[in-house]
């Protein structure tokens, strides 16, 4: 029968014949796209390792355009939001935000054993560790305790003769990169910070917020021990000192104690040479400020 051989031809053509052999070899097809799924791993594997967003302005790369994004925002000179209310700026409007808190009076978080209050949580944890009899960390070469890992780091500082941070432009010597940052200052004319309410003018900001404080009546911290009262809280520690025969500071040159740093700090002055503060009308030279403010109304005088 012709027609039955017709359909016989067709059924037996090459391209089916291949069709059917390809369903048969289901395992192969299998291994086609493990192979393909290797490769495609192997692609994303050394995309990975190197990084492909790579920063025009240094040689930093990264696995996401996001974090590149993020890094070249650091590389931006001008600071988008400022603050009004003083010469604070930010790249970032969420770093402005939480630098507003500082203006405000608003404190949502209250201590239940004083009367203390805070703006932030953390301030409120840093503070309840106060309540602490116990500190959770003493220092092995004086009666220093404290609180916070950090603080202790930055007080065994004190117990180092390492100077790793020197000044260019005279002898100071210290072992923070944030102190050389401030005397750096010393040597500069220019006062950055001015006060809005008066012709105070400073080179820290930090001093702009303590003079600030010259402005306004309220007594922020009160003595447990006694009517003493006083607007900043570091002020409050030193007084409490008054209260014990602790000399938490020694000098490593003499017998010298003292319950204040600053005291520490001027008394060490005594062991060198170093001549920070000069006088413009003449050649005095001297390294105590106060000194040199002492010194200068003798000129007053002589006018």
């Amino acid at each position: 029968n012709c027609k039955n051989v017709s359909k016989c031809r067709k059924k037996s053509s090459p391209k089916k014949r291949l069709r059917k052999a390809k369903r048969k070899t289901p395992v192969r097809k299998k291994k086609l796209k493990v192979e393909k799924n290797l490769k495609k791993e192997e692609c994303v594997s050394e995309n990975e390792i190197s990084d492909p967003f790579h920063c025009s302005s240094c040689k930093v790369s990264f696995k996401r355009k996001s974090y590149l994004l993020a890094h070249l925002a650091r590389h931006k000179t001008q600071k988008e939001f400022q603050c009004p209310q003083c010469p604070f700026k930010s790249q970032y409007k969420t770093s402005l935000n939480q630098h507003m808190w500082s203006h405000s009076d608003v404190k949502l978080f209250k201590c239940l054993e004083c009367p203390y209050e805070a703006k932030t949580k953390l301030y409120l944890t840093l503070h309840l560790r106060t309540h602490s009899v116990e500190k959770a960390y003493k220092c092995s070469d004086c009666s220093y305790e404290c609180n916070q890992g950090t603080s202790m780091k930055v007080h065994m500082l004190e117990h180092s003769n390492i100077k790793r941070f020197h000044c260019a432009n005279c002898d100071y010597k210290t072992n923070r990169k944030g102190d050389l940052n401030r005397h750096l200052l010393i040597h500069l004319n220019l006062n950055l910070f001015k006060c809005t309410l008066c012709s105070f003018e400073c080179k820290l900001k930090g001093s702009l917020k303590l003079h600030m404080l010259t402005h306004s009546d309220v007594m922020l911290f009160k003595c447990s021990f006694c009517s003493y009262e006083c607007k900043q809280k570091s002020r409050l520690k030193m007084h409490i000192l008054t209260h014990t025969n602790i000399k938490l500071f020694r000098c490593s040159l003499c017998n010298y104690e003292a319950n204040y740093k600053p005291n520490l700090k001027n008394h060490m002055l005594k062991h060198t040479n170093i001549k920070l503060f000069h006088c413009a009308l003449c050649d005095y030279k001297c390294n105590q400020k106060h000194s040199l403010k002492t010194h200068l109304l003798k000129h007053e005088e002589d006018v």
